[in-house]
């Protein structure tokens, strides 16, 4: 790479570490699920199949000896593992088994089983495990490698590997077909010259299969959510059902109907919507509790506008064949059981009959369809219903006046003989000898479900564990109820709109100001979003600053407190105007200092003369924002005096 080239490199490389430290950034991090502990064991077993699998000397705890391939090339040879007998219930209490996770484990000593050619097959890195014929009955090497599965002197004979009473041997024939048989396989010779030979007897075989298992401990588990959403009766009904599986081997550990709760995020704008938030939660059978929110959606609401029709299941006293029904074992309590199809279990292992979880409700129903003009009334139904808990009613022309139900391609059965079983209900296909299909019989009347079995009458009651007849003719205390499936008419749903204002408008009072808190004029307040208007149906809005008035002094100009710089006698240069506070009379300002301006007024022969003074503040100076104006006259009087003594002299 020349220069050039890695200056470009590392402008690139200092960019993009200043964009990953840009805030509001961060790079991605992936964050590692926990996986539920495993451990790799091979234990001891009577079947070779397909897999991986040790062949060991020893069938008890301690040291034994497994074969293994060499790796000095294509030969046989052993190798030293340790046998234990395990006290974990993961692995079973009391097995023998060789840990494969231990320090030590020889791993050219396993060995894969595959089929070929319709028989078992074993071989390791390509070489097969060979059984020798030549050698099948004497002392000498009876296992030897391959790397096909016949040599081509067509030395080894047709064979398949197997496993009896946990020894291994081998079925095999010869190409002549004369010479068929098992033979197990034996190893023996000294330390120095340990080595592998066939016996006819199994007694005497010592070679022991350990397969390869992977014991999972489970415990860590993953959680996923399934949700269902509709609306049903004027509510938004929202479920979860959880699959909890082990982390480590997948297996399914429950499904499970999750809690799920409900939660309104109201916005703080009146022009926005309101959205629900649905969390779903399970817990694993460690205790740790998963969760799951449905991202917020757009709430709906009912539309009277809008009718739409929709099904629920009413409590019925009449059973009509083409109509379909729920058996219930109650008609008034909040939680209830319904008979369903459990099939496809085993008839009559798992007896293919289950309960399912419903909720009865009494309330009131506008029972038919829209355009019906449908009425309300009360009654008592159940709605959100499993698939496998819904019967159709059929009559059937084997007997009179029978009926029978059916669920997708499952009939409701019962034992067809006198020697009635418990549970005694199933379902199954058409065509079962096991049960009858047709002769059920129903008294709705008397809250009743029997059938006949030759000459006696068996009524079916749910018990706690599970649905079945009491004996011959003994009529039950009624606890077998049908509802059936009835058309309703219920709002439908529309997209809400924005929240708009609250209505009605808070109403706020004027409020005077002080000099040092701000007031307010009468005005009208959405609490919701804060938006002011100025009138109650909120038509129009004003601003924040539009409604306040502020904290501040309210300065009345006092004429009474005028002051007058100067004399009569000299004259006046200026005025003072004094301000009051209206709020509150202690406090005052500076006076506005005024100058003043005179105009002398000659006497007449009815008045003296006279200075007239006038001050006066414009609007712009004054602090009330008024012009204001002081006037000031002073009389000039003229006396005479006459001198009696000198001739009547005149002095002014």
């Amino acid at each position: 790479m020349n220069k050039t080239w890695k200056r470009i490199v590392s402008v690139i490389m200092a960019l993009a570490m200043v964009v990953l430290c840009l805030p509001g950034y961060a790079s991605p991090v992936k964050t590692a699920k926990a996986k539920a502990t495993q451990k790799t064991v091979y234990v001891l077993t009577d079947t070779i199949s397909t897999g991986e699998y040790l062949f060991v000397n020893r069938n008890t705890a301690g040291s034994g000896t497994a074969m293994a391939t060499s790796s000095n090339g294509p030969s046989i040879s052993t190798e030293t593992v340790n046998v234990q007998t395990s006290q974990d219930e993961h692995i079973g209490v009391g097995v023998l088994y060789i840990d494969a996770d231990a320090a030590g484990f020889p791993a050219d000593a396993v060995w894969n089983a595959a089929v070929e050619d319709q028989n078992i097959r074993v071989k390791r890195e390509g070489y097969y495990l060979q059984f020798s014929e030549a050698n099948a009955g004497g002392n000498t090497h009876s296992l030897v490698l391959s790397s096909t599965t016949q040599s081509e002197n067509e030395k080894y004979g047709a064979f398949s590997w197997r496993c009896d009473n946990n020894k291994l041997h081998v079925l095999y024939h010869n190409n002549n077909n004369n010479h068929d048989g098992d033979r197990y396989i034996q190893l023996t010779g000294g330390q120095d010259n340990l080595h592998y030979v066939a016996t006819t007897s199994q007694s005497s075989g010592n070679v022991y299969v350990f397969e390869k298992r992977v014991i999972c401990y489970h415990d860590e588990y993953t959680c996923s959510f399934s949700w269902k959403k509709q609306w049903l009766l004027g509510e938004y009904v929202v479920s979860a059902v959880a699959t909890i599986k082990c982390s480590g081997c997948g297996q399914v550990a429950s499904v499970v109907n999750a809690t799920v709760s409900r939660s309104e995020t109201i916005p703080d704008s009146c022009s926005a919507k309101p959205t629900w938030t649905f969390t779903a939660k399970a817990k694993d059978p460690t205790g740790k509790e998963w969760s799951e929110s449905l991202d917020p959606m757009v709430q709906l609401e009912e539309d009277p506008e809008n009718k739409v029709s929709g099904k629920v299941y009413v409590l019925s006293n009449t059973l009509t064949p083409g109509k379909t029904y729920l058996i219930v074992n109650s008609n008034g309590a909040d939680s209830a059981h319904a008979l369903a199809n459990g099939y496809p279990n085993a008839f009559q292992s798992d007896y293919a009959v289950k309960d399912s979880d419903v909720t009865i409700v009494t309330g009131n129903l506008a029972i038919g369809a829209p355009d019906s003009s449908p009425a309300e009334k009360t009654v008592t139904y159940i709605k959100n219903v499993d698939k496998s808990a819904v019967w159709e009613c059929g009559e059937y022309t084997y007997f009179t006046n029978t009926l029978t139900f059916k669920n997708g391609d499952y009939y409701l059965v019962h034992y067809a003989g006198n020697s009635v079983p418990n549970p005694s209900v199933y379902v199954a296909e058409w065509g079962r000898t096991e049960g009858r299909y047709y002769s059920w019989h129903i008294t709705s009347a008397a809250n009743s479900l029997s059938y006949v079995g030759g000459t006696n009458t068996y009524y079916v009651r749910f018990y706690e564990n599970g649905w079945r007849s009491l004996g011959r003719n003994t009529r039950p205390t009624p606890n077998v109820y049908f509802f059936e499936e009835t058309e309703i008419t219920m709002s439908g749903c529309k997209e809400v709109e924005a929240l708009g204002h609250q209505s009605p408008l808070a109403e706020v009072l004027a409020k005077d100001a002080t000099c040092e808190e701000a007031g307010n004029i009468h005005h009208y307040k959405c609490e919701r979003c804060g938006t002011l208007f100025s009138d109650a149906n909120g038509q129009n809005e004003i601003s924040a600053d539009a409604v306040v008035i502020p904290a501040a002094h309210d300065w009345k100009f006092d004429e009474d407190s005028v002051e007058w710089v100067g004399n009569n006698a000299d004259g006046y240069t200026a005025v003072k105007f004094n301000y009051t506070c209206s709020r509150n009379s202690e406090h005052t300002i500076d006076p506005i200092e005024v100058t003043v301006t005179s105009e002398d007024i000659a006497a007449t022969t009815t008045s003296c003369a006279k200075t007239v003074y006038t001050a006066t503040v414009s609007a712009e100076d004054s602090y009330d924002h008024a012009e204001h104006s002081a006037t000031k006259t002073v009389n000039k009087y003229l006396i005479t005096f006459v001198n009696d003594d000198d001739d009547n002299t005149v002095l002014q």
